[in-house]
């Protein structure tokens, strides 16, 4: 517990710290997705195809940024300090195995979530670690897929406790703004695309925390 409770202050206080070169890193790709997103919530009169375009979209954006916010986070680690460009370099070329990585987990964890929920969020925590095999180790996504479930053995329990607690502390306050206009009848697209944007890069802090506990396994090759 001492040890996951580290981990998750470390990771915000890193979180915190880099912000302003996290969200250049991200919200170019954020924003114009969560815009798609709040205008299709308007716009389409079918639930079903709403949600099959915003998964289709959100998968074909996220491996370009995650792609750079892992090669973001290890420059930093390493001292090396890589621009936005060279870090939408890394996005780009790992964009591929990251997608593949993508689709995977993502089947994965619905699969799981139809078993009572649990198993999906423990099959996430077993395959945290993959994305940074990936991008960091060179690894195949299938390689990585396995190298993560191997490594996370002994993490696991850490990693879903520290998730959890990010998790509350991403979702929380968003969701308690978005009630309060909602009680006071100030429901619009507008709110609901900002808010889904600050939550959006809140959600980095669960990437650095899965990173931090990555670096502490000492799994990162050098």
């Amino acid at each position: 517990m001492d040890e996951t409770s580290s981990l998750v202050k470390d990771s915000l206080k890193f979180f915190i710290h880099h912000l302003g070169p996290i969200s250049r890193i991200i919200l170019p790709c954020i924003i114009p997705l969560n815009l798609l997103y709040a205008l299709a919530g308007v716009y389409s009169e079918d639930p079903n195809q709403l949600f099959w375009f915003s998964t289709i979209i959100g998968m074909v954006v996220y491996p370009l940024y995650q792609g750079a916010l892992i090669a973001y986070m290890a420059s930093v680690i390493s001292g090396e300090s890589l621009t936005r460009g060279q870090c939408y370099g890394v996005g780009v070329m790992y964009w591929r195995p990251l997608f593949l990585l993508s689709v995977i987990i993502s089947l994965a964890f619905m699969g799981g979530l139809f078993l009572f929920v649990f198993p999906g969020l423990y099959i996430m925590a077993r395959l945290a670690f993959s994305e940074f095999y990936c991008v960091l180790n060179k690894q195949s996504p299938f390689s990585s897929l396995e190298a993560s479930w191997h490594a996370t053995k002994d993490k696991v329990w850490g990693i879903l406790l520290g998730g959890a607690i990010l998790f509350l502390i991403t979702w929380l306050p968003t969701w308690l703004i978005e009630n309060f206009f909602s009680l006071i009848g100030l429901e619009h697209v507008l709110i609901t695309f900002v808010l889904s944007i600050v939550e959006s890069v809140l959600w980095v802090t669960l990437s650095v925390f899965a990173y931090r506990v990555f670096c502490s396994a000492n799994i990162v090759n050098k």
